[in-house]
């Protein structure tokens, strides 16, 4: 658990989650009624395309920053955090940071945490706090090195245990360039 924000306190429960998405629209459609019943946001980031749960709070702590400065890039605090965790304004390129048809390993988000909310969830989701997802396997730092444009001479500069501040530092970038 964590705040998203310093001035009004708003608590978000992460969660490692494994689900199957037949319908991309039809899945968060029911997302949106489950959250709208429980009277809380779940968002959910594509494990395959944050660095980790530093990440993923420092995408919603921006997406919040934004809506309470009365300047955010987008309509809803979802599409924000997605954005923020992409680095982008642009809403087309956060396909892959969001849900995929087929099967899905996502960082689940819910805030405020209502535990209602997470019991509905638990209907067609799997969660798997347990086991370990800040490992960064080869196949996923070349994966993040094009997400990002992360050069092979950042790496060697840096070091590759550095990689995700270097994606944090596009992060922080978006909220710079605005």
């Amino acid at each position: 658990m964590f705040k998203a924000s310093g001035d009004e306190n708003i608590q978000v429960e992460l969660h490692q989650v494994r689900f199957h998405v037949g319908d991309n629209q039809e899945f968060l459609k029911k997302l949106r009624n489950l959250g709208k019943e429980n009277q809380c946001t779940f968002i959910c980031f594509n494990r395959n395309s944050v660095v980790g749960k530093r990440h993923v709070e420092a995408a919603i702590r921006f997406a919040f920053r934004s809506f309470n400065s009365y300047s955010p890039i987008s309509r809803s605090i979802e599409v924000e955090a997605l954005l923020y965790a992409a680095g982008t304004r642009q809403t087309g390129l956060i396909g892959t940071f969001g849900i995929q048809a087929g099967e899905n390993e996502c960082y689940l988000c819910i805030l405020p945490p209502v535990e209602r909310g997470e019991k509905g969830l638990r209907d067609f989701m799997e969660f798997v706090d347990e086991e370990d997802w800040e490992a960064l396997p080869e196949k996923k730092i070349q994966r993040l090195q094009k997400l990002f444009g992360i050069t092979d001479a950042e790496i060697n500069v840096t070091g590759i245990k550095r990689i995700c501040d270097l994606v944090l530092e596009r992060v922080v970038l978006l909220n710079i360039n605005r």
